[in-house]
């Protein structure tokens, strides 16, 4: 039967294929990765859930404000990165549909998350930050 290959997957050969997942820009696109692990081909959609998860309930990228009709303030990777978050995988088909699924990750307000889950709300784009490429090498 032999060994099997678990080396860890690099970033860069993820990113290239083209199976890959919207998952690749949030976890990918963070100024402080924060990976506990490598990642593994084993358990790489559980990883990359996690990460997806992470950088959601991050306030400083990503919010839902209830103003009157509510305002999902997202990072601009969605806005960047929007064909492949409109490309079916794991069958969303667009920005606002990803969200409808992880409203969770967004608010912690029951009323809040019904408005999410509805598509009832509207898209705005917070700053992005830069710093991981100010940092010195």
């Amino acid at each position: 039967q032999g060994l099997q290959n678990t080396a860890p997957i690099s970033s860069h050969r993820f990113l290239s294929d083209p199976a890959g997942s919207y998952s690749a820009h949030v976890t990918f696109n963070e100024d402080e990765f924060s990976l506990r692990e490598a990642y593994r081909p084993d358990r790489l959609s559980a990883q990359l859930e996690d990460q997806t998860r992470r950088f959601l309930r991050d306030r400083t990228r990503n919010r839902f404000d209830p103003d009157g009709r509510g305002t999902a303030w997202i990072s601009p990777i969605f806005k960047w990165y929007a064909e492949d978050f409109e490309a079916g995988h794991r069958g969303h088909v667009s920005v606002q549909h990803f969200l409808q699924t992880y409203g969770l990750e967004l608010t912690g307000s029951t009323q809040d998350r019904e408005l999410l889950q509805r598509g009832a709300f509207a898209l705005k784009y917070s700053d992005y930050s830069w710093k991981l490429n100010d940092r010195d090498r």
